[in-house]
């Protein structure tokens, strides 16, 4: 491919100027290198910088829009080709798109309701208020700190070691705003707010969203700092075609970018060298390790496939360095620099010293970016915040001040999740959250689960606002219209199992992982049944002691890698406390992950359950389903005492595509009215199962096989399950 005669020209131009000047350094023309948008499409950056590279063109000007933009901000400041494949290796590219903390740092007051909504709303009054974006971008926020930290204190970016500008829209004015002032992060993550998807930035007077709504390729922005040559990679041109009219998204986003690509069209004529990879096949949302690998070998393929031209330039200007190459900026070496001070910006309903104390980082400490990254991630975890991100300023080249800046959530959220099962059918649920409530400190939880079941939750306690009080008080208040069925030899007795239980007690947390509750229950059940055969309505008051223990360490809610989980709960019922029944009843539950491979997890657990006297049937241990017990109908097993035995194989067959094994069985049983002394008899079952992961949660089908019946000997029976959504 030859060099466009524009280079040319340019070159000879240069070239005959510096020659009339006798003892004068000539001048090369400078070169600009103009970076599109484009999603996860924008790592095809890297393949196309790699070329550049390995030729050592040397880049004068860089201006990019949303992931151009960060690529760019990049390797404006020294990150070259091989430190940018690097950083894509070891960062988690679709875990930075997620605002979750880690569940390993998560409070246990905050870890219990991981999994269970869909949607998690601010109250302002009683008044839902949708987030400005569904991302608030921390994760990305501090990655980009963490990258970029050591220019904190550059204010324009004509000073960076190549000069740079990124491009974002001010959602206040509709302008276009070409961003040249630091921080530098700040920026970068502005140009890449993707409206909806992620919440717009303040920038200045400006509240900024992603450039690509009027500019992703802004190669007139370049031309405007003084670039004579344009080498350009745009990574969004998508082709519109007649099939894509018949897709009514498609049809959406193309009327929406039509201003837009007819701006590319005057833009691309600008560009000297313009380099479009073949993007065919992946979207701006692949982002995982696969896709990117690839997306990064089309770059290279397309700069590959510009050889000439680029070797061309290459060899061209080369005798106007005399001999010479630009130099390759290298990141500066971390100096041991120490915290001078802290400043905190942003706070509004906590204070400067309760947001001081929990970061824990103090004047006179070692400054380390992973340091303040974690102190961050732990604040982060109480809840509290949309953000925290952080810039640091040098002062005397020995000590640096960290500024932090907070922005707080609201106190009170609505949260509304879903969840679907072939026997329960539909269950919504709504929970209300408050947090320093009346009295800082003081937290208000309430769930609400209808449709398919009834319970109604609510617990007020004081757990201080750290959530690290050694013991806490709490009231709780809970109400249950639930399906409870009995299977016996000849009938299922359906009940339906309602009852009031109001509560006071105390809870200790340890570790953010053990839980230790104790109370004291007061619960009036009224006990129905639903069928003409179900029995007598029972209406009983009992009281009760109750000792919760929980440990969660699972690193997943819904697909677990490494961990461990147990739940157990001891009640203790007496006449003497008033109750109507004498009655102790244990459970243990019991999980273990692990990850032998990559795509290869093992579960093992169980379960134990014991009831000694004679407690109301209501309170017979009653299990069954795939998650309980494969094989078994949901509420099919019931009875006193019972061991249960589990083993799961999950193999990870895509990153959101699971197939599962799966083998349980059930020992020593004292079921009801077993008509045989087989019925006490080890019971197995045993099933396999598809899980995908989806923007809904998981979705599994299930084939189990067991027992028709767990107190007779009936044979064997197959079971189809299909759920979906929240944890249930």
């Amino acid at each position: 491919m030859k060099l466009p005669f524009k280079i040319l020209f340019l070159i000879v131009l240069h070239a005959a100027f510096g020659h009339a000047q006798q003892n004068a350094e000539t001048k090369r023309p400078k070169i600009g290198l103009v970076l599109s948008g484009g999603g996860a499409l924008g790592f095809a950056h890297i393949g196309v910088l790699k070329i550049i590279d390995s030729l050592g063109i040397p880049i004068d000007y860089i201006a990019g829009t949303s992931f151009g933009g960060l690529i760019g901000g990049l390797y404006a400041i020294g990150y070259r080709s091989d430190s940018l494949l690097q950083i894509v290796d070891e960062v988690d590219w679709i875990d930075m798109f997620n605002d979750t903390p880690k569940r390993e740092i998560l409070p246990y007051a905050e870890k219990k309701f991981a999994g269970r909504y869909h949607v998690r709303l601010p109250l302002k009054g009683i008044t839902p208020t949708p987030p400005a974006g569904v991302i608030a971008g921390q994760k990305i926020s501090l990655l980009l700190s963490r990258l970029t930290y050591q220019y904190d204190d550059v204010q324009h970016f004509d000073s960076l070691p190549i000069p740079f500008r990124c491009v974002g829209v001010d959602l206040i004015t509709g302008r276009e705003v070409v961003m040249k002032y630091g921080p530098l992060a700040r920026a970068m993550r502005a140009t890449m707010a993707i409206p909806s998807a992620f919440t717009p930035v303040e920038y200045g007077d400006s509240l900024l969203s992603d450039g690509g709504l009027l500019n992703n390729y802004p190669a007139d922005v370049l031309q405007s700092m003084g670039t004579d040559i344009i080498i350009g990679v745009d990574v969004s041109a998508y082709k519109f075609s007649r099939a894509d009219a018949k897709e009514l998204f498609k049809v959406i986003d193309r009327a929406a970018s039509i201003p837009r690509y007819q701006k590319l069209d005057t833009l691309r004529s600008i560009t000297d060298i313009y380099i479009e990879p073949n993007l065919a096949g992946f979207s701006i949302t692949d982002f995982n390790n696969e896709a990117i690998d690839q997306i990064i070998s089309r770059g290279y393929a397309a700069a590959q496939s510009h050889i000439d031209a680029l070797i061309e330039l290459k060899e061209q200007i080369t005798p106007h360095d005399n001999g010479k190459s630009d130099p390759v900026f290298v990141q500066p070496q971390p100096k041991n620099l120490l915290v001078h001070g802290i400043r905190i910006i942003g706070y509004d309903k906590l204070e400067f010293q309760f947001i001081y104390d929990l970061l824990d980082i103090k004047p006179g400490e070692l400054f380390s970016p992973d340091l303040v990254e974690r102190k961050i991630n732990e604040l982060y975890a109480l809840g509290y915040f949309e953000t925290i991100t952080y810039t640091v300023h040098t002062e005397h080249d020995t000590s640096v001040t960290l500024i932090v800046t907070v922005r707080e959530k609201s106190f009170r959220e609505l949260n509304i999740g879903l969840h679907y099962d072939e026997f329960y059918q539909l269950i919504a649920r709504l929970g209300v959250r408050a947090t320093n409530l009346l009295l800082a400190g003081v937290r208000f939880e309430s769930e609400m689960e209808f449709s398919g079941l009834f319970r109604l939750h609510g617990k007020l306690s004081y757990p201080s606002r750290s959530l690290d009080t050694p013991i806490y008080p709490f009231i709780s208040l809970r109400y249950r219209d639930v399906p409870l069925n009995i299977h016996t030899t000849a009938v299922v007795l359906e009940y339906k199992d309602r009852a009031l239980t109001m509560g006071v007690g105390a809870g200790l947390t340890i570790d953010k992982s053990w839980l230790f509750e104790m109370e004291i229950a007061d619960e009036m059940t009224n006990v129905l049944p639903r069928t003409i055969i179900g029995g007598s309505k029972l209406q009983h008051h009992l009281r009760y002691g109750l000792l919760t223990i929980s440990l969660d360490y699972i690193d997943d809610v819904f697909v677990p890698h490494k961990g461990i989980n147990i739940s157990s709960q001891f009640e203790y019922s007496s006449t003497i406390l008033g109750s109507d029944f004498n009655y102790t009843r244990f459970s243990v539950l019991w999980d273990n992950y692990v990850t032998p491979s990559p795509l290869h997890t093992i579960r093992f657990g169980g379960s134990y359950f014991k009831i000694f006297d004679t407690p109301p049937l209501y309170k017979r241990f009653v299990i069954g389903g795939p998650n309980e017990f494969a094989g078994a109908e949901y509420l099919q097993i019931n009875g006193t005492n019972f061991i249960v035995g589990r083993g799961e194989y999950r193999y990870e067959y895509k990153r959101d595509i699971f197939l599962k094994g799966i083998l349980n069985v059930l020992v020593d049983p004292d079921i009801i009215n077993p008509v045989n002394p087989s019925a006490k008899s080890p019971k197995f079952g045993y099933g396999i199962s598809v899980m995908f992961t989806s923007i809904l949660g998981p979705v599994e089908f299930i084939i189990a096989r067991g027992q028709e019946s767990y107190v007779a000997d009936r044979g064997q029976q197959t079971l189809f399950h299909f759920s979906a959504g929240m944890k249930f």
